[in-house]
């Protein structure tokens, strides 16, 4: 089953306003949401268990992992994210090309995800994105390739940040937002 994906356009409070709904997530115990799918089915699913079972934050930040990532020559392998967890994928002459990792950081309120130039409404969450630094994907580059797009992530129930992010543009990322699944714990 998809998740349901929404964009929508920049700014402020307007934009977020139709959102109310969509309330901070709290910390507290993880527990597998219903939906949650085996680690070996999800591309890095089992490095993203492996790597959250040893971060500070599995208390507050449930693993996540990619349906698919539109990439079959990409592997996998965890990367270091301090007070969290991270799966890098890598690529033929490019390290770090996307990924996704859990941080130490607080789940973003929406007043942080509306600093980014565009956010997208998930099934369970709510995504703020753009290029790195918060910056908007210039006219000239609308898609970004090369450049790197980042999306700061909240999911319901999660009290942490989380971060996914692609050097291979906009559509990449929207694509790894809309292929996000909760890893099931065994």
């Amino acid at each position: 089953m998809g998740r349901t994906i929404h964009v929508r356009s920049r700014h402020p409070l307007r934009a977020v306003a139709g959102l109310a709904v969509l309330l901070p997530a709290l910390p507290g115990p993880v527990t597998p949401a219903a939906e949650a799918v085996p680690a070996a089915q999800l591309a890095g699913g089992p490095l993203a268990l492996a790597a959250w079972r040893q971060a500070r934050n599995r208390g507050s930040c449930a693993p996540q992992a990619f349906a698919d990532t539109g990439e079959p020559a990409a592997s996998p392998r965890r990367a270091y994210f301090s007070g969290g967890w991270a799966v890098a994928f890598d690529l033929p002459g490019r390290r770090s090309a996307f990924g996704i990792a859990g941080t130490g950081t607080a789940a973003p309120g929406d007043s942080e995800l509306a600093q980014w130039p565009q956010q997208l409404s998930l099934d369970g969450g709510l995504a703020g994105y753009g290029l790195s630094g918060r910056a908007p994907y210039p006219a000239d580059d609308p898609d970004g390739f090369g450049r790197e797009s980042l999306a700061y992530v909240r999911l319901d129930g999660q009290g942490c940040l989380y971060n996914v992010w692609s050097q291979l543009g906009r559509a990449h990322l929207q694509r790894l937002l809309q292929q996000l699944r909760p890893v099931a714990l065994p």
